[in-house]
């Protein structure tokens, strides 16, 4: 899968740590999704 399928969108650098950030982000959701429930419950963080 390219990055712009991942994102969603042509991002204004490929190589920028807010592109690195938002990938980060996607694949994080994808794997909550994909995981089994209570599996990552240490890496949520609550104030």
């Amino acid at each position: 899968m390219s990055m712009i399928q991942s994102l969603g969108k042509i991002p204004l650098q490929f190589v920028a740590s807010q592109t690195a950030e938002e990938l980060a982000l996607v694949a994080y959701s994808k794997a909550l999704k994909i995981c089994k429930p209570g599996k990552f419950d240490f890496l949520i963080y609550s104030d």
